[in-house]
C-alpha cells in the first residue's frame, strides 16, 4: 500500500467514482417544491416523508424533511402526528384542490 500521493499516482489505481451523498442533498427547485405541494393538496390520506420520497423527489430523508418544516411554518401543512402531514385549506385553497381526507 502507498503512503504518498506520488506513489499513489505512480502506482496508476483507477479511482471509481462513488455516488455522493451531497447528490441527494441538494437544495430543492421550486418545481420540486410545488410537485410536493401538489402531492400534498391531491393526497388522500395522512402522508410521510418517505411517501414523498417515493412518490414526488428521489432526495435525501433530511431535504424532504426540512421542506416539509418550511411548509408547516408558512401554514401550506400541517403535522398531524409525529411523522405525518397533511395539507392546510390554505394550502388547498391556493392551489385550487377541492379534496377531503377519507377516514
Amino acid at each position: 500500500m502507498s503512503k504518498t500521493v506520488e506513489d499513489f499516482l505512480k502506482n496508476g489505481v483507477d479511482i471509481k467514482p462513488v455516488e455522493s451523498v451531497f447528490d441527494k442533498t441538494k437544495k430543492l427547485t421550486f418545481e420540486d417544491q410545488l410537485n410536493i405541494l401538489l402531492f400534498a393538496c391531491y393526497a388522500t390520506q395522512l402522508f410521510t416523508v418517505k411517501d414523498i420520497q417515493e412518490a414526488v423527489i428521489n432526495a435525501h430523508r433530511a431535504t424532504v424533511y426540512s421542506q416539509l418544516q418550511n411548509f408547516v411554518e408558512w401554514r401550506y401543512l400541517e403535522r398531524v402526528s409525529g411523522s405525518h402531514y397533511k395539507a392546510t385549506q390554505y394550502a388547498k385553497d391556493i392551489m385550487n384542490v377541492e379534496r377531503e381526507l377519507k377516514a
